[in-house]
């Protein structure tokens, strides 16, 4: 028997402005990745379990799914589809 796993829960990681300096230097960039993506979603989640700690994970995965905004443009100003959206 097959498994298929999909994400329920994808994010944006297009242009994220983001810390990029080294040393003692103070820099920011625009990054896009996975690397972007994951640590903003990761934030949320972290952000909503300490306002609300008695939801149990599913009721958070809930609150993350129901909230997405999907009347969004992709980069070019058209509609975005579901391959653009997170």
């Amino acid at each position: 028997r097959d498994v298929v796993i999909s994400p329920s829960v994808s994010a944006p990681g297009v242009d994220i402005l983001a810390a990029a300096g080294t040393d003692n230097s103070v820099e920011w960039h625009f990054i896009s990745g996975t690397s972007m993506a994951s640590p903003h979603t990761a934030g949320a989640l972290a952000l909503l379990t300490g306002a609300q700690p008695s939801w149990t994970p599913a009721e958070r995965q809930s609150a993350l799914m129901m909230t997405a905004k999907t009347a969004i443009t992709d980069s070019d100003g058209t509609a975005a589809d579901w391959f653009d959206m997170g």
